[in-house]
This record gives structure tokens, sequence and C-alpha cells, in this order.
């Protein structure tokens, strides 16, 4: 017997929010009975969404750009290794449910879900992150590539959740991709990065932005986790490997298209420093 499979928008009116810096947050409950939806309605407007749900079953959806343009369709489930290590207060806050991966689509205003399998509960996140014109400050330390410090992009230091944890010693990178859009200018790359924080800290649960660094297409490097761009952090990347390894996201999906050559510069002058 095939999955049942069913596509649906969800009611967003009067949604609650929470502000992050520049960024908000908006969560809405899809309202689901088994694996049928009750109502349609338009979304807010975002930049960013990732979806929670519960069951076995799986989520993809399709956003609706501000010019009235549907996207494909895409999974929402993220890479299984990609949070925090298991038996941490950390990776305890959300256990019940599946964790799908901040997606940035660009300002949006709409969104269709499609469910195959059994999700019985499944659960929205829009973030809110607008470019500034005012380009991010850099600086470099102990003979790093430039780099652009939380302060530079926004972080909020007062969502986070918990003081940094650091390992004895540096093994190994672990490189990924954030997934969302590449199709960004420079100047929204700050916005970006503020939306994974939001998405992770308020969204996951997590004690701050999963990734230890961010590297944009044009080779941008963003300080993600707070505790020290030149310290051991310990990240919510790679699950089982978190202590000991530095987690760096390039911004974007290259699943079937290679980084730009800017971006890989970057990264190899950020691990060779690193």
């Amino acid at each position: 017997m095939k999955p049942a499979f069913v596509a649906a928008l969800v009611v967003l009116a009067f949604p609650a929010a929470a502000w992050a810096g520049q960024a908000s947050l908006v969560v809405r409950e899809v309202p689901l009975q088994g694996e049928r939806a009750l109502a349609a309605a338009t979304a807010p407007r975002f930049d960013l969404v990732g979806l929670h749900w519960r069951g076995p079953g799986s989520v993809s959806f399709s956003t609706r750009s501000l010019s009235g343009r549907w996207s494909a369709w895409r999974g929402a489930a993220p890479e299984a290794e990609d949070a925090p290590d298991v038996l941490t207060r950390e990776a305890a806050r959300e256990a019940s449910w599946r964790l799908g991966s901040p997606y940035w689509t660009g300002p949006s205003d709409g969104i269709r879900y499609r469910l195959r399998g059994p999700v019985i509960r499944l659960r929205a996140y829009f973030v809110r992150s607008s470019a500034v014109a005012v380009p991010p400050r850099t600086l470099s330390i102990a003979g790093s590539p430039l780099i652009v410090p939380r302060l530079g992009w926004s972080a909020n230091e007062r969502i986070r959740r918990a003081p940094p944890k650091y390992a004895p010693a540096l093994r190994l990178a672990i490189v990924h991709h954030t997934a969302g859009s590449n199709s960004y200018r420079p100047s929204q790359s700050p916005a970006i990065v503020r939306a994974i924080e939001i998405y992770h800290v308020l969204g996951n649960g997590w004690n701050d932005i999963g990734y230890n660094f961010l590297v944009d297409k044009y080779g941008q490097i963003f300080e993600g986790r707070y505790g020290g761009m030149d310290r051991n952090v310990v990240g919510a990347h790679a699950q089982g490997f978190n202590t000991g390894s530095v987690g760096v996201a390039l911004m974007g999906t290259y699943t079937s298209q290679a980084p730009s050559a800017a971006a890989l510069r970057s990264l190899e002058a950020l691990l060779a420093w690193r």
C-alpha cells in the first residue's frame, strides 16, 4: 500500500512572534487530523523556514516568492547527524521531534506542504531577517583570514542558552552546506546567518547556532557559535563528532552544483588557520 500523500497551505492568522536582534520568528502549528489538513491560507512574510514534525513519515514543502512564483518541492529533513551530541541537554530539548533544516527562501509569503506516511503533528517556524545596507565589519586574529565576528552580523547574545563548551584538542574539520537558495546578494549573507541563529536557538532549542563558522558564495567568512574563533568550541553540527571538530557551513545548496571559487578559497584559508 502506498503511503498517504497530501498537500496543504497552513493557516497563520495572529502568529506568535519572538524577536532576536534584527530577525523575528513566527511559530505556528499546522492544523492536521491524522494525515489530512483542515484549513488553508497564506503564510506571513518570511525569508527562512524550518519544519518540525512527529511521526515516522516525511515532509516536503514549496514556497511562494513575493512575486507569486512557487519554488520546486524540496524535502524538509536534514542530514541525520546535523545535531548536538546525544545525551546532552542541548539535544534533549526537542528529542521527540524531527527537526527540519533551516531553508533560506528569500522574501516569501506562501508555503505548501506534502506529507508522506504517518505525520501526527507538524509545526512551522518562519523567520524574517532583512538585509542591511551597511557592510559587516571584519577582523583578523592570530594570522586568520578576515572574518565577520558575531557583532558584525548582529548576533543576539541574549538568546544563548548556556556558556560554551571546549574540547581539549582539535582533531578534524567537517564541512556542511546550509541548504537554501543560492540566489542571495552579499548584503543578505549576515541576514542568513542571523536567521539560522534564531532557528537553531528558538526553534530547535539549541544553545546557540550549530556551526563554528559559515562561508558565503562570495567568500565572506562568518563567526558562528560563541566562545572564541581561535578556541575549540564544541558545536552542534555533527552528532557524535562535535567534540574536537570545527564545523564549517557553506551557505547555500551544493548537491548538484559546486561551491564558488571564492567560497573554496576562503574555506581553504580558514581550515589552514584552524
